[in-house]
C-alpha cells in the first residue's frame, strides 16, 4: 500500500505536473472519477472511454487539442491497456516480500533477472506470473496462497493505478507530439520519485525489521506439540538388562504386568511418530498410542533409545524392550526375526525434493524423463524393487536417514523416496524442501509395531487392543492430530442474549 500511494500521489501525477503544462491538481481532478470507477468495477476496460474523453477535455482546456492529439489519444489509450501498467508491475513486488518472508531475500545479483523476467511475465495475468516467478527464484509455491489472500485488496488498488497510468502515458505522449514535453523536468520527476521511494522503503524496512524480526516458526511450532492425553508415568532407561532366568519362562504379557511397566524402544529420526519436544518429553503419533496402551493397562512406560536398528530382534527376544515404535513398515525378511502387530496406519510413497523442483516430480512420466536420475532411499530391499520398477532408469542410492539428504550430505541426488506422512514433518524442519506424491504413484506400505516373535499371547493382545482403538475412533483422532496437524478444540455454544444475558 505504501508503494501504491507513492505511485498514485507522487510519481504519476508529478511526471505530468513537471513535464507538461498540466497542473498537479488538474491531473488528480480529471483522473479521480475514472480511478474510483476502476476500483469499484475491478477492471480498467470500462473506464477506457472515460480516459479518452477526459484527456481530450484537458487538452482542449489548454488549447492543445488538434486532429493529431485527438488521434494520439484515440490510439494510445487502448494500446496502453494492452501493456503492463504501473499497478500490474507493482504486484510483482510480492516476490520481494515473499523472499524476505521465507528468510531468503533476493541478492543484488538476482535483481537483473527479477526485472527482466518480471517485465515479461507482467504481460499475462498475475495468477500466472506470480507462480512462475516463485518457481524461478526457488521460493515456496504455497506463498501464492498468501498472494491470493492479499489480492482481494491489492488487485483493486492495482486496477485504480492502471487507470491513472493510462492518463499519465496518454498525456505525456500527447505533449510530446506537440513538442511541449519538458524532458529535463521529466527526468527530475523520476529522480525525485526514486529518492522519495528509496527513503520511504528504507524507513519501512527498518521499522518492520525491528518490530517484526524474521524468524521461521515451523520448527518451534512442530517441537512445541504436546501429547493429546495425560501421559502415564514415564522414565528413560539407559542400560537395560535382559529378562532374568525366572522371567524368561513366563509369557511376556505376564512379565510386563508383574513388572508394572512396558519397555518401549525407539530409533532416531522417527518424525513424526516419536520425537522429543521442546520440553524434553517424547511425543508423536506412536507415543500417543503407547501412552494410551499404558494407561489402559495401568502401567509405567520405560523408554529405551535403540542406537542400532540391527539390535532390535535381539532386544525384543531377550526382553530389553517389549515393543518398538517409530512408524516402521512391514517387510518379509524382517518377519523371520520379529513379529508385527496388526497395521495401524500406512506410509504413502512420496518424494522429498527441493521446493523449486516440485513440478519436475509432478507425474511419473516427468520423473522418468530426467536423464541420469538418482534417487535416495532408506535401505529396504523389498520396497526398493517396487520403486525401481516404477523408475527403471533411476539409480537408487541407499541413505541411512532423511536428515542426511536434507542436510546436503548427498548433493548428487535428485530426490529422496520417503513417506508422505513423515516427509511432511521433515519439511517443516527444512522448509526449503517439499513433499510430493507424483500422480500415478499409488503405493502404500503398512505400518506396525515390532513385537517379540515367540510371544503369541502378547501379540494377540496388542492386535486386539489396536482393533478396539481403531473401531472407537481413537486411532483416527491420533492420526488427525499428529499426521494431518489438526488440533480441533471443543466447540462452545454460540453466544446469545437469551442464554448469556437473560440466563434462560
Amino acid at each position: 500500500m505504501t508503494a501504491a500511494s507513492l505511485l498514485a500521489f507522487v510519481l504519476l501525477p508529478l511526471l505530468i505536473h513537471l513535464a507538461t503544462p498540466f497542473s498537479y491538481r488538474e491531473i488528480l481532478s480529471i483522473a479521480g472519477e475514472a480511478v474510483i470507477t476502476a476500483i469499484a468495477t475491478g477492471t480498467v476496460l470500462v473506464v477506457l472511454p472515460m480516459i479518452i474523453e477526459r484527456c481530450k477535455a484537458l487538452l482542449q482546456a489548454h488549447a492543445m487539442e488538434s486532429d493529431e492529439t485527438n488521434s494520439t489519444v484515440d490510439v494510445l489509450v487502448p494500446t496502453a491497456y494492452s501493456f503492463p501498467s504501473a499497478g500490474t508491475l507493482l504486484g510483482l513486488g510480492f516476490i520481494l516480500f515473499s523472499a524476505w518472508y521465507v528468510g531468503t531475500p533476493l541478492s543484488v545479483t538476482d535483481y537483473p533477472s527479477y526485472i527482466v523476467m518480471g517485465a515479461l511475465t507482467a504481460f499475462g495475468s498475475m495468477a500466472v506470473a506470480i507462480p512462475f516467478m516463485l518457481d524461478f527464484f526457488g521460493l515456496p509455491a504455497d506463498q501464492f496462497q498468501l498472494y491470493l489472500l492479499g489480492s482481494v485488496v491489492t488487485a483493486r488498488v492495482a486496477t485504480g493505478l492502471a487507470a491513472l497510468h493510462g492518463f499519465t502515458v496518454t498525456l505525456l505522449v500527447a505533449a510530446a507530439v506537440l513538442k511541449r514535453l519538458k524532458w529535463l523536468q521529466l527526468l527530475q520527476a523520476i529522480a525525485t520519485h526514486l529518492a522519495v521511494t528509496a527513503g520511504v522503503m528504507f524507513l519501512a524496512n527498518s521499522t518492520l525489521s525491528s518490530l517484526i524480526p524474521y524468524e521461521y516458526k515451523g520448527v518451534k511450532t512442530f517441537e512445541s506439540m504436546q501429547a493429546m492425553g495425560q501421559p502415564p508415568e514415564t522414565q528413560r532407561l539407559e542400560d537395560v538388562a535382559p529378562l532374568n532366568s525366572s522371567d524368561v519362562d513366563k509369557s511376556r504379557l505376564t512379565v510386563i504386568r508383574e513388572r508394572g511397566s512396558l519397555r518401549v524402544g525407539y530409533l532416531a529420526n522417527s518424525l513424526p511418530f516419536v520425537f522429543q519436544n521442546d520440553n524434553g518429553a517424547l511425543v508423536g503419533f506412536d507415543m500417543e498410542i503407547v501412552n494410551k496402551l499404558a494407561r489402559d493397562l495401568e502401567l509405567r512406560l520405560d523408554v529405551v533409545f535403540i542406537k542400532n536398528h540391527k539390535e532390535i530382534p535381539a532386544m525384543l527376544a531377550d526382553g530389553r524392550v517389549d515393543i518398538v515404535i517409530g512408524g516402521h513398515i512391514i517387510t518379509p525378511m524382517l518377519a523371520l526375526d520379529i513379529a508385527f502387530s496388526t497395521p495401524y496406519t500406512f506410509h504413502t510413497a512420496a518424494f522429498i525434493i527441493p521446493d523449486a523442483r516440485r513440478d519436475d516430480f509432478k507425474t511419473i512420466a516427468k520423473i522418468n524423463s530426467h536423464e541420469k536420475l538418482r534417487l535416495g532411499m532408506k535401505s529396504t530391499a523389498y520396497y526398493s524393487k517396487h520403486i525401481q520398477g516404477k523408475f527403471p532408469q533411476a539409480i537408487i542410492v541407499p541413505v541411512a536417514s532423511p536428515r542426511e539428504y536434507l542436510t546436503a550430505k548427498h548433493t548428487d541426488m535428485d530426490g529422496f523416496v520417503f513417506s508422505a506422512e513423515a516427509g511432511s514433518a521433515w519439511t517443516m524442519l527444512y522448509p526449503q524442501f517439499s513433499t510430493v506424491v507424483p500422480e500415478g504413484l499409488l503405493f502404500k506400505a503398512p505400518v506396525a509395531f515390532y513385537l517379540p516373535k515367540e510371544e503369541e499371547d502378547y501379540c494377540r493382545f496388542i492386535d486386539t487392543w489396536l482393533t478396539l482403538k481403531k473401531e472407537n475412533g481413537f486411532l483416527d483422532r491420533v492420526y488427525t492430530h499428529w499426521i494431518l496437524g489438526e488440533n480441533p478444540k471443543e466447540k462452545k455454544p454460540r453466544w446469545s442474549v437469551i442464554h448469556n444475558v437473560l440466563g434462560w
